[in-house]
């Protein structure tokens, strides 16, 4: 019986020692490769999640300078033209009665107004100057005066929103679902309820439209419009859930869950 070479014993055992060692170190390699490449990966994703509310804080800072200028600018200058007009008018109807006269004047001063209305609903300082409560409720007076919808509006809870940027963008929010409901839901009722909770605000806005259809994957179809995804955007400036839910001749209702 031959007896094995302990030289070749030790070698084998010796290279096994490495086999493993390389094997292990290979492993270890691997294992932190990934998890650097996985770092590396969120660490892009958070600088394109962060480039991307830049510009669309920027977009929406350029937008809110443009209303802002407009506002100003139907204050300024054609409220002014629009009250002379009606001054004027005042001047001609002291001459005598003139029915058509009468209308005009009252056609002036309707329209100035308006004016007056428009130019304060996208007035971003003025927005920020009332509690948001205040500020909802004059948008809902600015649509009941067209006599378009009916509108029910309920509030619970204390005021809490204080923060003048998330008061803004969500007038602006509230603002383009009503211009959707007035172009697209063809609805006569409007309900709206602010729930004030201890964390949270809850906005829930439904109509008895006509409602729209909704793509298989929960995407909003292309027949709702950019109105959507401008409602999507600036949720998630709020770090706020935005939830619709709608079906053709069913109506729609959609939520806003915000963090104070």
């Amino acid at each position: 019986m031959q007896h094995t070479n302990p030289e070749i014993v030790i070698a084998i055992i010796a290279a096994s020692v490495l086999f493993l060692l390389l094997a292990g170190f290979i492993v270890l390699f691997l294992i932190f490769y990934n998890k650097k490449k996985s770092f590396h990966l969120k660490e892009m994703q958070e600088q394109q999640r962060l480039f991307e509310q830049a510009a669309l804080v920027s977009k929406l800072e350029i937008k809110e300078q443009t209303l802002l200028s407009v506002a100003q600018e139907i204050h300024d200058n054609v409220g002014q033209v629009m009250l002379l007009a009606k001054l004027n008018l005042n001047k001609i109807l002291m001459t005598g009665d003139n029915e058509a006269l009468m209308e005009i004047r009252e056609l002036v001063s309707e329209a100035i107004n308006d004016l007056r209305d428009f130019s304060k609903s996208y007035n971003s300082q003025q927005i920020i100057a009332n509690d948001f409560t205040a500020a909802i409720q004059r948008e809902v007076d600015r649509i009941k005066k067209t006599g378009v919808v009916q509108i029910e509006l309920v509030f619970s809870g204390e005021d809490k929103l204080a923060d003048p940027s998330k008061k803004l963008i969500l007038i602006r929010m509230l603002q383009e679902i009503f211009q959707n409901i007035i172009k697209h839901s063809k609805c006569t009722r409007v309900k709206i309820n602010i729930k004030y909770l201890a964390e949270i605000l809850i906005l829930d806005i439904e109509d008895n439209g006509i409602g729209f259809h909704k793509a298989i994957n929960g995407q909003a179809t292309a027949e709702i419009g950019a109105g959507l995804l401008n409602l999507e955007q600036r949720a998630k400036l709020l770090n706020a859930t935005l939830t619709y839910n709608s079906e053709p001749n069913e109506g729609t209702c959609i939520s806003i869950k915000m963090p104070y």
